[in-house]
């Protein structure tokens, strides 16, 4: 199931050939942990995102994450204090977050598993991240904001990809209450599939109608995300151009959002060995307002959890609905 795990990879390595880590990373799982293959969370800055004027010209020096190669211009933060407090932080001060400008185009912070060749042959982890989006953003009306997507060394949409898995939020997630189409353009949907036309999930109908904003996450209703609020996203991804094998399954905040047996990719499937987050917004777009925020990055071949310890998800039950709820059939009125 998971290809090439090396003891050099093992509890995200405090030191390698393109920079060490000074401080012990304050989650624990980042230190011991033997199926944590990369963490990140922007308090060292031997660590740190370098570039110049776009990102292929800089480097990620974190031993396990390397080669920058998106191409995009760079006005990001790093090691930069967060907006409002991080719940369930795993410090207790002076915490550092990653901040992207929401501008037009993208700018990022990205690279290629293990450059040097051990353990990048993944075809199904678990990644955990946190963020926060500023109160000026403005959740898109025609646009879509990507965070984070993982795919192989063929690179950016191209169209011999075999896949692009991740998450954003897009204007074409949409339900029919009553008949009537109505879009819900703060509703997180994990991208998957191959080019050219990679699919989203949830989208046509499902997962209807979606939760208040800031509700708890719930596996039946597709969730509204809320501004100037920090969320912890957890995704699993298993490739297979099998839809009863393919899998992606998603938490927000330790609940389960979405859970899909479907085929995540074309081709050869080669390995999830690309990984960028960005502050994406369609160049040409009405609003450009307000930024991103990303802290405590985590990779695995097993489930990750909260930060500072919380429960690891888990799989619902197979009676768990992946859609629209039914009507209840045994109630009565009285």
């Amino acid at each position: 199931m998971f290809t090439n795990i090396s003891s050099i990879e093992a509890g995200a390595p405090m030191s390698g050939s393109l920079g060490a880590r000074v401080m012990p990373y304050a989650e624990s799982i980042c230190n011991n942990d033997p199926n944590v293959f990369f963490c990140e969370d922007f308090q060292d800055s031997a660590t740190l995102p370098r570039g110049g004027n776009n990102s292929c010209n800089g480097i990620w020096p974190n031993p396990a994450w390397a080669r920058s190669n998106y191409c995009f211009a760079v006005d990001a933060t790093a090691g930069t204090d967060p907006t409002i407090v991080i719940p369930g932080s795993v410090t207790s001060s002076g915490n550092k977050v990653m901040r992207l400008g929401i501008t037009p185009g993208a700018n990022t912070i990205d690279g290629f598993l293990s450059w040097q060749g051990a353990g990048k042959n993944y075809t199904e982890y678990y990644i955990r991240y946190q963020f926060y989006y500023s109160s000026n953003v403005q959740f898109p009306t025609d646009l879509d904001i990507k965070q984070m997507f993982t795919q192989n060394e063929q690179f950016l949409d191209n169209t011999s990809a075999d896949f692009q898995n991740g998450v954003y939020i897009i204007e074409d997630y949409h339900c029919h209450p009553n008949g009537v189409l109505q879009n819900y353009n703060d509703v997180p949907v994990v991208r998957y599939g191959y080019a050219p036309q990679f699919q989203g999930f949830p989208i046509n109908d499902e997962y209807c109608l979606p939760l208040s904003p800031g509700l708890p996450a719930d596996n039946v209703h597709a969730p509204s995300l809320q501004k100037n609020r920090w969320y912890t996203i957890e995704v699993h991804f298993k490739l297979s151009t099998s839809s009863s094998v393919g899998l992606l399954e998603a938490w927000l905040d330790g609940n389960l959002m979405y859970r899909t047996n479907r085929a995540t990719c074309g081709g050869a499937c080669g390995p999830m060995s690309y990984v960028f987050f960005t502050g994406y917004k369609n160049p040409g777009e009405p609003n450009f307002d307000g930024y991103v925020e990303y802290d405590n990055i985590v990779m695995s071949t097993a489930p990750i959890g909260l930060p500072g310890g919380g429960a690891s998800p888990t799989p619902p039950p197979p009676s768990v609905p992946t859609s629209t709820p039914q009507t209840p059939s045994n109630l009565t009125v009285q």
